[in-house]
């Protein structure tokens, strides 16, 4: 993977905003050593599910982080409305889907959704 950003020793940081931007997006991918805990534990448990079994096959320890900030719209308590609001990261190298989050309708949450590029 090619850094366009900051490179580091457990991913790459890179952002759109400067210091004294208010909107931006920070995308940082670095590898977690909760993920190979877990598949450590999990295989030693005497039993597996299905779906833990899958994961453990087909999924890495890599983590994909999104910060988005969004303080230049309106003020950042619950008055202001951000609902829907959010910031989307493609993935060209997966025929151009992605991933986007969003705050959530009650404006307490975050909501995260894979697009494909149909719907990108």
């Amino acid at each position: 993977m090619a850094c366009d950003g900051t490179q580091t020793p457990t991913g790459c940081s890179n952002t759109a905003a400067t210091s004294s931007e208010k909107y931006g997006l920070s995308v940082w991918l670095y590898s977690d050593d909760a993920f190979d805990n877990w598949i450590t534990a999990r295989n030693a448990a005497t039993s597996k599910q299905e779906n833990e079994k899958v994961f453990i096959e087909n999924q890495s320890s890599y983590t994909l982080k999104m910060d988005c900030n969004l303080s230049a719209i309106e003020s950042n308590d619950l008055t202001s409305n951000k609902a829907g609001f959010g910031c989307c990261l493609q993935d060209l190298s997966q025929s151009g889907g992605g991933y986007c989050m969003t705050v959530n309708s009650s404006r307490d949450d975050v909501e995260t959704y894979y697009l494909t590029e149909a719907n990108f």
